[in-house]
């Protein structure tokens, strides 16, 4: 079962204008967001390029302790790459679960069971499918419902706080698919899991540095593929032939020595049983779709 090591981290506008944007988008959908949140938000990002210009973070030690801060960096990057796939944001299905998705606390401490977290990394592998061109529905009890090539599939969406989460979050989403893909109407359709582990990579490997935001991204890869070379027993560990790939995807963030920073997105996908039926070729369209380089890079 080979691990595709085509990996594209992703970079956008600077952040505050970035926010701006996002918010007005929202906005013009009817889609609030609490002023203390908005101001959370901006004062984050205030403090991440203060400290970043004045060398603060020179000690990895000291970035991880920040973790509020990068977490509102990498909630409002994942904001935008969740409502970028969808020109409509009163998609059926979409708007509710973008509204979900910015109800939870703005403390990162302070959410529980809320899922607030969840939904949004459902909405950004949904607009992510949109984008590499799949037809995509939110309206379904699954996390997303989408179809490769005629073929319905099927996507369970987890996120990891801790590396000795990863077999079992990866079993619960098994399990969840296996409930759908063993009904009699469902015999052709396959199953995905992603599993998010931004929390887990940050903290293993802290704030990458860079000269450029090329050196980010090859630093970006390459933990990424050392994490699912040392995790690849559970990774592979779905046992169902419909089950077809464990797409591992994570967000980091970069600092340049001018105090810049880059967001970092990108995934790796393990494909599962690649003999049985058509597995190899859904399985190849959907790792191209999620590579596809994202045409708003502006560097």
């Amino acid at each position: 079962m080979p691990v595709d090591p085509l990996i594209r981290p992703r970079s956008y506008l600077p952040i505050e204008k970035l926010l701006d944007e996002l918010m007005n988008r929202l906005a013009a959908a009817g889609i609030k967001v609490q002023p203390s949140r908005l101001a959370a938000y901006r004062r984050s990002f205030r403090l991440v390029r203060e400290r970043a210009a004045s060398g603060y973070w020179e000690n990895a030690s000291i970035a991880l302790k920040d973790e509020q801060l990068w977490n509102d960096v990498y909630e409002v990057y994942s904001l935008e790459h969740a409502c970028s796939g969808f020109s409509d944001l009163s998609e059926p299905g979409l708007r509710a679960r973008l509204e979900k998705a910015i109800s939870g606390a703005s403390n990162l401490a302070d959410e529980k069971r809320t899922g607030t977290r969840d939904t949004l990394f459902e909405l950004v592998m949904a607009s992510w499918l949109r984008v590499g061109g799949f037809k995509v529905s939110l309206q379904n009890s699954e996390d997303v419902w989408f179809e490769i090539q005629g073929v319905p599939c099927i996507m369970e969406c987890k996120r990891i706080q801790s590396i000795s989460k990863l077999k079992s979050r990866i079993d619960k989403a098994s399990e969840q698919l296996i409930r759908q893909l063993r009904a009699p109407q469902n015999t052709a359709m396959r199953g995905f899991v992603a599993v998010d582990i931004s929390k887990v990579f940050m903290t293993s490997y802290g704030v990458l540095r860079g000269g450029d935001w090329k050196a980010l991204g090859n630093a970006f890869s390459r933990r990424l593929r050392e994490f699912a070379q040392e995790n690849m027993k559970d990774l592979a560990s779905p046992s169902h032939e419909r089950i077809i790939v464990v797409y591992l995807f994570a967000g980091s963030i970069g600092l340049l020595p001018d105090g810049g920073f880059f967001s970092l997105f990108g995934g790796l996908v393990v494909a599962l049983h690649e003999n049985f039926g058509c597995n190899r070729r859904l399985s190849l369209r959907f790792r191209d779709a999620v590579n596809r380089p994202d045409p708003r890079l502006n560097v």
